[in-house]
């Protein structure tokens, strides 16, 4: 470690650290004369919304500083700039009463000395966020611009993600913005892109959006922190920072050149970091020639970008459209102050772990996604239907849920990469905890709200409504329960509800409008110490529907079932082999008792399908990096797995009745595995399964990943594919020249393989990493223990989610997939009630459902009044396919009913930006056209031909529409 000498009396910036030697391509000292280079120095700190501390805590240790004091230095010096990210801490701002601060703040704002970029309530993670949640976060945070401080971004700033997905480009152009930097790109390509000038480049992010989905990327060409100068004067640091400038500005095609000036919580004293930088600056400005012609400004992005747009050689070639950026890997040196002298890791530390790290974490996230989005449906067809039927606290709890859902999309929140013990302060450091606490309280009260919505949209008191949570306490103290179910899908749809009772081992259930008796089944299921009332519901579009549920009354089919089931207990010769749902019937071996083989039952054909659940070990990191080996972030596995699955189990046909077929079978240590299929007539896709893995908790002997592991005859070769942020489908090659890490890739959604006959696919509700280890294989990680590094992945968390398997011929899967990802992440909401005092049994709010391949992304209220939609184009099997909706009659309407409806036709929706604030063409307008190589394209028809009362939805597509 060298000793820091210095002139001054202060503790030195962060950016002053003495370097005697620097190596890598990172930075290259030269001597070289260059022509006139401008640096945009582009002041800024990385705030994250939790990581090792809190967001509480940040905002009174570091963030609260940073604001105030940045505020006062840049008024009291109008050249200096600073640009501002995270939205979050500006509610904090607010909420502090720092009036000075806050009035400066939008003082500056005014002026241009402070940018507000990237718009978001967070920085949000790119792998393992949904499109739902990040267009959620997007817009909370570009309604608070708007509302106090009377800005609106045009560059995104996401210089931390772990990697940048396709879907990023559509969402940011949808916006109206005009260029996104990015940093996190894996280290091979970025050393490319730097040898080659191709640091800035257009990005386009579906094929069928073009024009509404591109913008220029820049690519930062180092850390984002400031230039680590070497020397221990000015003028020795001057010539440092000209020298690294010199060398930068050869990987740009143009003499501007992007410097940031920050790091993470930095600016707490921004007057002393902006007077020692200018202390450098000035020497060089005084005399640019004697420092390789480069001169040094502040700059926001909008002054950078302006300078980059006027350079005649500002003419940029395109990237392939729909790519994406990952699995990201860091293998050159970090040349920031807090990670100085410190390796950059292993050829094999690729950064997919994070893709599954704390699961547990991953799946409540999701979880509060589908309540608050359900919340936001039912609130717009509160205020169609019974505009005065309003909750407690609703306004609330809306705004709780929605700005909850967004903070844990933050990039070290539902990555799982935040710290769960004190590193920084004595308390407000658990991170982990703290993520968990509010997003578990805002699930409770968005539930409960969305419970007395409903009761109250049929007439009801809403009072003493409860969850399926609440009910499997509640249930035993009352023999007769109304159950409200509604769907906030725009489809018709066929499922299985399922709740937990106590105390009874049968139950009936009635349509409460018909009167007539639904299927329904009580399984007593051991292992989880749980009875589970499965109960068979069919609703239409948005529609809330009552049931009676009598509880302890013995149904005859049941009693039949389970006397069948009996005497078919044994595994076996002369006992079951096989179970099925009348589309697909899985088959066990009877000598190994694990699965063998999938059936087409309607074309009686017979596929090989074998599964495992193995623990991958990974490599211990070394004590002076952890990149070195796993941690939350990487995963490197070494050469040893063990399945938990014996060499023989004994499968246990738990139950075989009218809805569902279950098998248990115990696995290793205190780990089982359960198989459920559902009756096809009552489920949206009938050639699938559900594969449940109880993990129990993972070893502690070693660090290592669990992974679920398909084999089958589909001949895909090295072609998988995976779903990026349950929004676009992309296609993946596996790389046999690269390590298994290097071949995941993060799924939201599905992750599918397909060959000529036939195909294969997953559905995880959470995300997850996924990869094809060879030709007929599906791999994905579903829970990871690292007891290694800081502890930070030392996660004891029993998963006990279930994954949806896909059968059926290639197409057929390609076909249903993303169908399949909506359903499970928007089911049916359930609630209950003892005292029925509602007036009415069902609402239909809409007259005709969605197409099948349109998703109904979201109905909400707007800020400041009136409504907004996304409808989302699904990925189907041809990217040519196009549908047709109707506002008029798909949205929730009285004009069904006769009655005047503010939704009664489509010209009342406008085509708008993502956060509804701006019509399309002003968006359009708002985004620059930049000089390039590539020939984008004109944009699709939105409307049909001489018909803007029908919209023309393709696939792969973001629509979003604002109440006019």
């Amino acid at each position: 470690r060298l000793t820091m000498v210095s002139s001054f009396s202060l503790p030195l910036p962060s950016f002053f650290i003495v370097a005697i030697v620097l190596v890598g391509s990172t930075i290259l000292l030269s001597s070289s004369p260059v022509s006139s280079v401008t640096v945009h120095f582009v002041p800024h700190s990385h705030q994250d919304a939790g990581y090792r501390e809190t967001v509480d805590g940040y905002w009174r240790d570091k963030v609260s500083k940073t604001l105030k004091t940045t505020v006062q230095a840049l008024k009291a010096d109008p050249s200096r700039r600073f640009v501002w990210e995270e939205t979050i801490w500006l509610r904090y701002l607010l909420e502090s009463g720092d009036e000075e601060t806050i009035n400066g703040f939008k003082e500056l704002v005014s002026n241009g000395q402070m940018e507000c970029i990237g718009g978001g309530w967070v920085m949000h993670d790119e792998a393992a966020t949904s499109i739902w949640s990040t267009a959620n976060q997007m817009t909370i945070g570009l309604d608070l611009l708007h509302d106090y401080f009377n800005c609106r971004p045009r560059w995104a700033w996401h210089i931390d993600p772990f990697g940048h997905t396709v879907v990023s480009p559509t969402v940011f152009a949808n916006l109206g913005f005009s260029g996104f930097v990015i940093n996190r790109i894996p280290d091979p390509e970025k050393q490319t892109r730097k040898s080659t000038k191709q640091l800035e480049f257009m990005w386009t992010g579906t094929e069928n959006q073009k024009e509404d989905s591109t913008l220029l990327a820049h690519v930062l060409d180092s850390h984002y922190s400031t230039p680590v100068l070497s020397g221990t004067t000015d003028v020795e640091r001057a010539e440092s920072f000209a020298s690294i400038a010199a060398t930068r500005s050869k990987w740009y095609k143009t003499d501007h050149i992007l410097i940031p000036f920050g790091n993470d919580f930095k600016f707490t004293d921004a007057k002393f970091e902006f007077a020692a930088m200018e202390n450098i600056t000035s020497i060089i400005n005084k005399d640019p020639s004697s420092y390789y012609n480069v001169t040094v400004q502040y700059s926001t992005l909008t002054e950078y970008f302006s300078a980059l747009k006027s350079s005649p050689q500002a003419v940029f070639d395109a990237a392939p459209v729909a790519k994406d950026f990952f699995p990201y890997i860091a293998c050159d040196k970090c040349f920031s102050s807090v990670c100085a002298n410190v390796p950059c890791g292993s050829a094999d530390a690729y950064w997919t772990g994070y893709f599954t790290s704390r699961p547990h974490q991953k799946s409540i996230s999701a979880s509060q996604d589908s309540l608050a989005r359900a919340f936001n449906v039912m609130q717009v067809i509160r205020d169609e239907f019974s505009p005065n039927a309003s909750i407690p606290n609703e306004n609330l709890i809306s705004m709780t849920g929605r700005n909850t859902s967004g903070l844990l999309q933050h990039h070290d929140a539902i990555t799982g990469t935040s710290f769960n013990f004190c590193t920084i302060s004595s308390d407000e450091c658990d991170c982990v905890e703290d993520y968990n606490r509010r997003i578990s309280s805002a699930a409770a009260d968005t539930d409960n709200a969305l419970g007395q919505l409903k009761v109250k949209l049929l007439g009801g008191s809403g009072l003493n409504v409860f969850t399926t949570t609440e009910f499997s306490n509640v249930s035993i103290t009352t023999p007769t329960w109304t159950m409200i179910v509604s769907n906030s899908l725009a489809w018709e749809v066929k499922d299985v509800v399922s709740f937990e009772v106590v105390g009874t081992t049968s139950a009936q259930v009635k349509d409460a409008t018909t009167g007539e008796m639904i299927p329904s089944q009580l399984v007593v299921d051991s292992a989880r110490g749980v009875e589970m009332l499965y109960v068979a519901v069919s609703l239409q579009q948005l529609q809330i529907a009552t049931y009676e549920v009598y509880i302890g009354v013995s149904d005859v089919e049941a009693e039949d079932s389970e006397k069948s089931l009996k005497e078919k207990l044994m595994f076996g010769d002369g006992g079951w082999s096989s179970v099925g749902n009348g589309d697909v019937e899985l088959v066990f071996d009877t000598t190994s008792g694990k699965l063998s083989k999938w059936i087409d039952v309607g074309t009686s054909t017979s596929h090989s399908l074998s599964l495992d659940h193995i623990y991958r070990y990974e490599r211990i990191p070394n004590t002076t990096n952890i990149f070195t080996g796993s941690n939350v972030y990487d995963f490197t596995p070494t050469s040893e797995i063990r399945s938990i699955w014996p060499s023989i189990v004994s499968p246990q046909l738990v139950a075989s009745g009218p809805l569902v077929t279950q098998v248990n079978i115990a696995l290793e240590t205190d780990a089982f595995f359960s198989l459920l299929l559902f009756n096809s007539s009552y489920i949206p896709i009938g050639k699938s399964a559900q594969f449940r893995l109880n993990t129990g908790v993972l070893p502690q002997s070693s660090s290592g990943s669990l992974v679920m592991s398909m084999s089958s005859d589909v001949s895909n070769g090295n072609v998988f594919y995976t779903d990026s942020n349950a929004f676009q489908r992309k296609e993946r090659t596996r790389d046999d020249s690269l390590p298994l890490s290097g071949n995941y890739y993060p799924v939201v959604g599905s992750c599918l393989i397909r060959g000529e006959t036939n195909g294969l696919g997953v559905v995880a509700s959470r995300s997850v990493g996924c990869t094809s280890t060879a030709s007929g294989t599906v791999e994905i990680m579903v829970h990871r223990r690292i007891l290694d590094d800081d502890k930070r992945g030392d996660d004891v968390n029993v998963m006990d989610d279930a994954i949806t398997v896909l059968f059926g011929s290639g197409a057929e899967v390609f076909g249903v997939a993303s169908k399949a990802v909506v359903h499970r992440f928007n089911p049916p909401s359930v609630h209950f009630i003892s005292q029925n005092d509602m007036t009415t049994t069902q609402l239909t709010p809409s007259s005709k459902p969605f197409p099948s391949n349109v998703h109904l992304l979201d109905l909400r209220r707007r800020d400041g009044g009136g409504h907004g939609l996304w409808v989302q184009g699904l990925s189907v099997g041809n990217s040519s396919t196009t549908q047709t909706v109707d506002f008029a009659t798909m949205l929730p309407s009285k004009a069904q009913e006769g009655i005047s409806s503010s939704f009664s036709g489509t010209s009342s929706w406008a085509p708008s930006s993502l956060d509804f604030r701006l019509s399309l063409n002003e968006t359009r307008t708002l985004r620059w056209e930049w000089k390039t190589t590539a020939d984008i394209g004109s944009e699709k028809p939105m409307f049909v031909a001489n018909n803007d009362a029908l919209v023309v939805v393709h696939p792969e597509t973001l629509l979003s529409f604002s109440e006019s």
